[in-house]
């Protein structure tokens, strides 16, 4: 991102006004980065604020309980896929927006599976890889080839502070990958 330094930006974050986003918005606050809103990832209602959103390093589009429920808490049917896909395409636009037009070189996928059963949360988790993939490969088509993508699945409270805390780090500088410490560790 060229001309920001990185203590003036800010996280932005696509999902609704949950535990999980709140409590990333709070870790960000209290070690002095700005969370910004952004609209829900796959339709809902928006909590995004109309004014400008300030230079962003980092997005993060957070999947909450009941998005994944809806998504994987049931068979896959035809009607399901097209769902799936439909969120899909909707993330993967939004993160490319937000590497365009906010100046975004992270994206996060991060689900919320903690009421999802153990096979249920394997799609899921399958999914956010996938869709992390998606972004990366789409951002280097169109140019953004400092984009890097990283995806979380939650799967217990313990998880939550974990993943905002990872967030922190992550948008300070920290590999998802290659770091010992246990909070990057909830990051793929």
């Amino acid at each position: 991102m060229t001309g920001h330094d990185i203590t003036s930006s800010s996280v932005l974050l696509f999902g609704p006004d949950g535990d999980l986003s709140r409590t990333i918005a709070a870790t960000c606050r209290a070690h002095g980065i700005e969370a910004a809103s952004g609209p829900e990832p796959c339709g809902g209602p928006s909590r995004a604020s109309p004014e400008a959103t300030p230079p962003t390093k980092s997005a993060v589009f957070i999947l909450a309980a009941e998005t994944t429920e809806s998504l994987f808490g049931q068979t896959l049917s035809v009607a399901a896929r097209r769902r799936l896909r439909s969120c899909e395409n909707s993330i993967c636009d939004s993160a490319l927006a937000a590497a365009g037009a906010d100046g975004a070189r992270r994206v996060l996928v991060a689900c919320d599976a903690r009421t999802l059963s153990f096979g249920k949360r394997l799609r899921a988790e399958r999914w956010a890889r996938d869709l992390a993939h998606r972004i990366g490969y789409e951002g280097r088509i169109n140019g953004y080839s400092d984009l890097t993508t990283s995806y979380a699945v939650v799967e217990t409270e313990d998880e939550v502070q974990l993943l905002a805390d990872a967030i922190v780090e992550w948008h300070q500088g920290g590999a998802p990958a290659g770091e010992p410490r246990r909070a990057l560790a909830v990051l793929r």
